[in-house]
């Protein structure tokens, strides 16, 4: 068993995963969470592994970690890493530098995939304390709400994720605190490697998931809708726009596959996941993407400033933008 001691910020339905990795692993895992979600967590979380259980089953209990609500409890350990497993926008705000501020020499755990997240993490946390992740897997709370709502607790700690199989979890950072990381995660059954620059590759993938997740929620998250009108063809161009801002971001060539980002193939591969995948994706989508909205933003944002900057293109960033605020407008 691993002494090592782990605080996990937010016990969502990522923080939960990478929870029970972390303690299947050997870590000590303690949940640091808002004080109206711990009589909800104390008696445990359950989770259900698509690649191991059916949503039907009684799923995996998992009981054996600790509980923190407060910044000063936090200040009271001694942490050896501490995870991040909330939102982008969540990091922007006053708690999170305080929080910093109170783990001592812990290695940070980012896992927020923002073209410039790294840039804004190192003006806060000291550069050789960072270990920076990709979440590799698709999570959800069970019952699946129809529709996100902040105000509302979910109940029963019911959390379905699956592993896409043959996935790597990719981490980056100074050598010796990545690799303990990785270690974790290796014994807790995570596929874990390694990577030269994780915040680099992860602005790749982001900069197409966020183009196409603008565009189906202008289509009010249905798929058959997306892909029969033109806001396919006007994500597809966001996302050719993004790739090209990423690249000369960390001046390096635009992925070679760009250029097959179009409506056709967006299309094809979204009718193939839906039918494929273990899960309800088009609900998913929904709750998933309505809930880390804030995040969604933050990171058009940043494409549509740098783009602005290099002098490339953002028409189509801009008119996908638009096609979500005319059906909010509705």
């Amino acid at each position: 068993m691993s002494d090592k001691k782990i605080l996990i910020v937010g016990a969502g339905a990522v923080g939960q995963v990478y929870g029970r990795h972390l303690l299947k692993g050997g870590a000590n895992v303690t949940f640091l969470v808002r004080d109206k979600y711990r009589a909800e967590l104390e008696q445990g979380y359950r989770l259900y592994p698509l690649n191991e259980y059916q949503t039907s089953d009684e799923g995996l209990p998992i009981t054996n970690f600790a509980l923190l609500t407060t910044h000063d409890d936090v200040e009271s350990t001694q942490w050896d890493q501490v995870w991040l497993c909330v939102s982008s926008a969540a990091l922007r705000e006053a708690w999170f530098p305080k929080l910093v501020g109170r783990v001592g020499d812990a290695t940070i755990v980012a896992l927020q995939p923002g073209l410039e997240e790294r840039d804004y993490l190192v003006g806060v946390i000291p550069e050789h304390r960072l270990v920076h992740g990709i979440v590799a897997f698709i999570s959800y709370p069970l019952p699946l709400p129809e529709r996100y709502d902040a105000a509302v607790v979910l109940k029963g700690n019911r959390t379905a994720y699956w592993l896409p199989p043959f996935s790597k979890m990719f981490f980056s950072g100074e050598p010796c605190r990545r690799d303990e990381v990785l270690r974790l995660l290796v014994a807790g059954g995570i596929r874990a490697r390694s990577h030269q620059d994780v915040s680099k590759a992860a602005a790749f993938s982001s900069a197409v998931l966020m183009s196409l997740m603008i565009g189906l929620e202008a289509s009010d998250w249905s798929m058959a809708r997306f892909r029969a009108g033109k806001q396919i063809g006007v994500a597809a161009e966001a996302a050719r726009e993004s790739l090209g801002i990423a690249a000369r971001h960390y001046q390096v060539k635009a992925p070679w596959w760009r250029g097959l980002l179009g409506a056709w193939g967006i299309g094809a591969l979204m009718a193939a996941a839906r039918r494929w995948l273990p899960l309800p994706l088009e609900e998913y989508f929904r709750f998933h993407f309505t809930k880390i909205a804030p995040q969604t933003r933050l990171y058009t944002g940043s494409y549509l400033k740098l783009g602005q900057d290099f002098g490339l293109p953002t028409k189509a960033i801009l008119k996908n933008v638009g096609g979500l605020q005319a059906m909010k407008s509705e």
